[in-house]
């Protein structure tokens, strides 16, 4: 029986998330893995691959977050929380040693099969098949596939490519779904912002030309709008975390080596310490001085109380796909519709990446 993604558990379980999510799959598998997986049909049956690969991505977050802050149980036998986290990654076909390899450095895990790693084995060797036949060479209008790409990469293992591959997808579905949820809620309950994003889309990208790369740069309204969104509803967690390598002072106090430091991104950023009228969504507080629509008196930001891809070496390394996906989405979305949300206010769950506790029933009113 086919189910639309909507059917899936969790107080987001509404229609709306539901495009959008599919939405997010169908972007982060043509990015991952070069292909579309079909996720953009109205239903899909719950064997498919990506309603699948959603729902297990799903369960292992889930289980993540429910263990995070507690008593670690589940390195001493297999609770029901870790027995679902391994049910996420549990295959349907014949077990992969390769994958069971590189899973049992981090993990007791027992040999069973694992649905994700099957089907991201199955695109790597579609693509190692392509680039054997077409001389190491997969383009499109002169750029190359990120999987040429990391599999051309002579410093990676295979075991790697797999892993930031893995990484790279499952972190890239549930994160910009609701980022992208986020932004157009808080756009839909500011109709300045979203009246002014309007007037900029109109100029860069009017109706019936193309989204560039060039038309996105441009856009610096929008860019600050999603700033602005992720800093009202951080993407993550709490914020950065990092182990010290060396011995540091902070406000006085030694911190050792081999601490484990996290910076509370999620707070800070809506202090008033750090920014003016922090409960207020107002893009305005990103734009540079000098830039020709910045007319706000507002305090500039601070470069790092706002950093929802972490910074320096171990920087999320999804980080210029999910923004694209999010500004690509608005710019379609925005530059053809007036948005609206008229319900009570939508609150933060924090589940690794934070997500609406509340449905997301916006109206769309066609501009043109």
């Amino acid at each position: 029986m086919a189910k639309p993604f909507s059917s899936m558990p969790g107080p987001r379980s509404l229609p709306f998330f539901g495009a959008v999510l599919q939405y997010s799959v169908f972007a982060i598998a043509t990015v991952c893995f070069n292909t579309r997986l079909g996720s953009l049909q109205p239903t899909l049956p719950p064997d498919s691959e990506a309603f699948l690969m959603f729902a297990s991505s799903a369960a292992m977050f889930e289980a993540v977050q429910k263990t995070m802050f507690a008593f670690p149980w589940y390195q001493f036998f297999e609770t029901p929380l870790y027995k679902q986290f391994v049910k996420g990654k549990q295959e349907c076909t014949r077990f992969n040693f390769f994958t069971y390899k590189y899973l049992k450095r981090f993990f007791y895990i027992p040999k069973k099969r694992y649905f994700l790693f099957r089907i991201a084995m199955k695109y790597i060797n579609q693509t190692l098949v392509q680039l054997k036949t077409d001389n190491n060479q997969l383009s499109v209008n002169g750029d190359t596939y990120f999987l040429q790409n990391v599999l051309n990469n002579s410093t990676l293992t295979p075991e790697q490519v797999v892993d930031i591959t893995i990484d790279l997808f499952t972190a890239g579905i549930d994160s910009t779904a609701n980022g992208l949820c986020f932004a157009i809620y808080n756009l839909a309950k500011n109709s300045k912002a979203q009246d002014r994003l309007y007037q900029e889309i109109g100029k860069m990208c009017p109706p019936g030309s193309n989204v560039t790369a060039d038309v996105i740069d441009k856009c610096s309204y929008l860019k600050a709008c999603v700033k602005e969104s992720f800093r009202l509803q951080f993407p993550v967690e709490g914020g950065t975390t990092r182990i010290l390598k060396s011995d540091i002072i902070l406000s006085g106090y030694l911190v050792p080596k081999g601490t484990f430091v996290a910076m509370n991104h999620q707070t800070m950023c809506l202090q008033e310490q750090y920014f003016d009228q922090p409960d207020q969504f107002l893009p305005e507080r990103w734009l540079r001085h000098g830039d020709t629509c910045n007319s706000s008196s507002l305090r500039p930001a601070p470069p790092y109380v706002m950093l929802p891809f972490g910074f320096g070496p171990r920087m999320c390394i999804g980080r210029r796909f999910a923004e694209q996906e999010i500004y690509l989405a608005l710019l379609k979305i925005f530059g053809n519709f007036a948005v609206s949300y008229n319900y009570e206010d939508i609150e933060m769950i924090n589940r690794v990446f934070t997500m609406p506790d509340k449905p997301l029933r916006v109206k769309f009113e066609k501009r043109h």
